[in-house]
């Protein structure tokens, strides 16, 4: 569902740069056939080129390794709530995203702190270490605010999965 909500807010035939691909970058390898390029980079990736798409290793506190303003879109999905400083790696974003570039990220709500939690401790369903790693909860209000200190226009944030989750779309 997640990667159905950010696809309509990606460019159509533009450079898109996923920022927590996963290993495989499965979000890029989706979108390949509407779009010109595609750059992922994770911690867990390894490098590897195939077809319109790059993935890269690189950690999240680093500096994207790509040319300021060479980006129409910047992909972050599921990942602002692992990062100890979220509004470095949306600057980063900003750096690297072309006037007019679009920044689209997912996260999952406070109130879905609980369902997780309880998901992943008692029922060990879905990950213990990925949820563990969860550092924040952001308020659609507190992902807004993020998004314009770091030099966002027309930030649009709206819930999915009863709430659960967010999507955010936002341009430079």
């Amino acid at each position: 569902m997640r990667y159905n909500k950010a696809m309509r807010s990606v460019p159509k035939n533009g450079a898109v740069c996923d920022i927590g691909c996963g290993r495989e970058g499965a979000f890029l390898r989706l979108i390949s056939p509407v779009i010109s390029k595609g750059y992922g980079f994770d911690p867990k990736a390894t490098l590897q080129e195939q077809g319109n798409i790059v993935l890269s290793r690189m950690r999240l506190d680093d500096s994207i390794p790509l040319p300021e303003s060479s980006m129409d879109c910047v992909v972050m999905l599921a990942l602002l709530e692992h990062v100890a400083d979220p509004g470095t790696l949306v600057r980063e974003a900003a750096r690297v995203l072309k006037p007019g570039g679009v920044l689209v990220a997912t996260t999952p709500t406070p109130s879905a702190r609980s369902l997780l939690e309880f998901l992943a401790f008692r029922l060990r369903c879905i990950s213990t270490e990925e949820i563990r790693d969860h550092r924040h909860y952001f308020t659609s209000e507190m992902l807004k605010g993020l998004f314009e200190s770091c030099g966002f226009m027309q930030v649009r944030v709206s819930g999915f999965q009863f709430g659960f989750n967010q999507l955010a779309v936002a341009r430079k």
